[in-house]
């Protein structure tokens, strides 16, 4: 090979390195293009995460007043079925004193006649 040769096979070596560089350096400015996207996105999913978050905990908050109120509802249930249960008890009992004030003024009025009948006998 001559030294013409060599040069133009150095320059065309250059040429080459020359022209691979610049695609590297244009995949490089490519890339950082997409880093500032990419930094933007991680970014955007932070404010995001935060958000959901604010929402769990405020959705965790809900959750735990309701099921307080649940219990709240379940002890006046339970109270509630024992006020029936004392009012059942004590309609029940009332109905019998109810029975047994008519079987006493049956009793009494039946006594009355009585009383009027022995008394229309002793002053007959």
């Amino acid at each position: 090979m001559t030294d013409r040769e060599l040069l133009e096979l150095l320059v065309d070596k250059v040429t080459n390195i020359e022209q691979d560089f610049f695609g590297v350096k244009t995949d490089v400015s490519s890339l950082k293009t997409d880093v500032s996207s990419l930094k933007s996105d991680v970014s955007t999913l932070k404010s995001d995460v935060s958000t959901l978050k604010k929402d769990v905990s405020s959705i965790k908050e809900e959750q735990i007043f309701m099921k307080q109120a649940i219990f709240e509802l379940d002890a006046r249930s339970i109270v509630t079925s024992h006020k029936i249960d004392a009012l059942t008890e004590q309609v029940s009992s009332n109905t019998t004193k109810l029975d047994d004030l008519r079987t006493t003024q049956r009793l009494v009025s039946d006594h009355d006649t009585d009383i009027r009948m022995i008394k229309k006998m002793l002053t007959q």
